[in-house]
């Protein structure tokens, strides 16, 4: 029994039916191409644009709510920088109403004591007019007795002491 194998033959293709294959292949990639390429192609890009879609809206909405934010913190940061100049302007309101109380009340001081100074002056003046009106009289008296008495030197002494003890007693 003879075996007779041609294992050259089954090891090496056969030119035909690699050509055929290729063509085949070729045929089937351009049908592909045809009538699958762009229907999948078309297919995908709606699928990324699906998934890309609530992306771009995600990171749209990430904008406008950070610019938000950021619009709030400048309204706060103004509010804050216009309640700061309230306070300094109504604590410079303050102070100068103090200070204007302050210098009222100086001033109704001062026209007090004033008062007060002129009030000692007149009274001053309206008792040494008293005094010297008193003393008037009383030199009056010690010379209207001394005219009535023609007395001796003793009696003018007594005259003059009792004038003096007159004056100081008031």
């Amino acid at each position: 029994m003879e075996l007779n194998l041609d294992i050259q033959g089954q090891l090496l293709p056969n030119i035909a039916t690699v050509i055929v294959q290729l063509l085949a292949t070729l045929v089937l990639f351009l049908f592909a191409k045809k009538f699958l390429w762009k229907p999948a192609k078309k297919y995908f890009a709606d699928k990324a644009a699906l998934i890309q879609k609530p992306l771009e809206d995600a990171i749209e909405r990430e904008k406008a709510a950070q610019i938000a934010n950021e619009e709030a913190d400048q309204r706060l940061n103004d509010a804050a920088l216009k309640a700061k100049a309230m306070i300094e302007s109504g604590q410079r309101e303050g102070q100068k109403v103090k200070d204007d109380l302050i210098e009222e009340g100086q001033k109704q001081v001062d026209r007090m004591i004033e008062n007060a100074h002129a009030q000692i002056e007149n009274e001053k003046a309206k008792m040494e007019t008293e005094m010297h009106d008193q003393i008037v009289d009383v030199a009056m008296e010690a010379a209207k007795k001394l005219m009535k008495e023609t007395a001796t030197g003793d009696a003018h002494k007594q005259l003059i002491e009792d004038f003096v003890r007159d004056v100081s007693n008031g």
